[in-house]
């Protein structure tokens, strides 16, 4: 749903309110003809499936898209090291922490090797099972499994959040604020999925966040959605996404928001580029390490993964705005940038950024240090405020063999305040 093709959720409105979005489906198998099987045999109208002949192949498809199931050949898993990284890799990739798999199996297994598989993955499934089994076993996997998305509704009327957001919480995560200030310190800090406004927000509120969302260069892409008494306007010049109707069902009105939520997701998850900093996102790191790792044959090669945190952001958006916040995260990126030219820089998301070096030695420990030393000698605002980096490291084969699980170790060093980089 883009702001060119405008929606509107209103009764006897032909927006697909009703129309069913087929759940995707990740298959993994190493079998060309087993996977065209499968793909002629399941009904698209029920499934969009994707099919990967390697495992390599399935991550970088999980990197760029958002799937709600995922199929694997057990012949793909066979030792416990291959099983713990490939599950390290998914379930460590965003929006993938709670997602259902499902392991094919060749052969039945005994009793207690099917109960450690499922220990480890959501269920098996025998790989002879027929086309309408499989379709059910797919049914019964995703059924229950989708993650809640977050809406934040902004109305005037505390009466007015309170009624919506029972109404919304069957399908939502749900915030509420009457505060049109508020209301921007939440988008910032809780990066709701769709912004509900109240049109008839006080001296012209409404448009106000609007506005403010819309030139902000972190949030200008959000989805906002208006509801209230006369709330066209704010389509006009394309401001808002689309306007509710709350006047709706509630079924329809969660079905109607959960859609565009969705889209939302798959908006950012095709993203490449940060478009405060320019840099890579983070799909694009895990684009270029899941392979790199996954075909490593040398077990002595090292790469490092360091990430970069300003621990003093929260302090400068209070004190001096988010404008000012977000120059700093430019400042930062283009320090970086120049200081690591030879390594790969990637922004994380927000304020955190991560190096990968391919050739980690004790000049690239100096730089990490330097770079902190540096940074942390800047003043913010009236030179008084000053900037603290935390630094986090992630060592391949030492930390983990896998892309996820050393970005996540280097994000626990992070949050442990580890400056010391050795």
């Amino acid at each position: 749903m883009t702001r060119a093709d405008v929606q509107t959720c209103a009764s006897g409105d032909e927006t697909g309110i009703e129309t069913y979005v087929p759940p995707k489906i990740l298959l993994l198998d190493d079998d060309a003809r087993f996977l065209n099987k499968i793909s002629e045999g399941v009904e698209k109208a029920i499934f969009k499936l994707q099919t990967a002949l390697d495992l390599s192949t399935g991550l970088l498809y999980a990197c760029n898209e958002s799937y709600d199931a995922i199929l694997i050949n057990y012949e793909m898993l066979r030792t416990k090291e291959e099983r713990l990284m490939f599950l390290e890799d998914i379930k460590g990739l965003p929006g993938y922490k709670n997602i259902p798999i499902s392991v094919l199996l060749p052969v039945k297994l005994d009793d207690t090797q099917e109960a450690v598989l499922k220990q480890q993955f959501s269920s098996v499934l025998l790989r002879s099972s027929d086309i309408k089994e499989i379709t059910h076993h797919l049914l019964s996997l995703i059924s229950g499994s989708f993650d809640r998305y977050t809406t934040l509704i902004v109305s005037g009327s505390q009466t007015v959040c309170d009624v919506l957001g029972k109404r919304l919480e069957a399908g939502f995560r749900v915030l509420c604020t009457t505060n049109p200030s508020e209301a921007i310190e939440l988008v910032y800090q809780e990066r709701p999925d769709i912004l509900m406004l109240d049109h008839s927000l006080e001296n012209n509120g409404c448009a106000s966040v609007c506005r403010q969302i819309r030139g902000s260069s972190r949030l200008h892409d959000d989805t906002i959605a208006v509801f209230g008494d006369k709330p066209a306007a704010l389509l006009d010049g394309g401001v808002a996404d689309f306007v509710v109707d709350t006047r709706e069902q509630d079924a329809k009105l969660i079905s109607f928001l959960t859609n565009a939520a969705s889209e939302y997701k798959d908006r950012l998850r095709t993203r490449t580029q940060d478009p405060l900093t320019g840099l890579p996102l983070r799909n694009k790191l895990l684009q270029y390490l899941i392979p790199r790792l996954h075909f490593r044959s040398n077990a002595e090669q090292k790469l490092d993964v360091v990430i970069f945190d300003i621990d003093s952001l929260k302090d400068i958006n209070t004190e001096y705005g988010y404008d000012e916040g977000d120059e700093l995260i430019r400042r930062l990126s283009n320090y970086l940038q120049q200081t690591f030219s030879h390594q790969y820089v990637y922004n994380w998301g927000s304020d955190d950024f991560m190096i990968v070096s391919d050739v980690p030695d004790s000049s690239f420990a100096e730089k990490i240090q330097q770079a902190q030393a540096n940074f942390e000698s800047f003043k913010f605002g009236d030179g008084r405020q000053p900037v603290r980096l935390n630094v986090g490291k992630a060592s391949y084969p030492q930390d983990s063999k896998s892309a996820t699980g050393l970005v996540n170790i280097a994000l626990d060093r992070v949050k442990n305040s580890c400056t010391k980089v050795k």
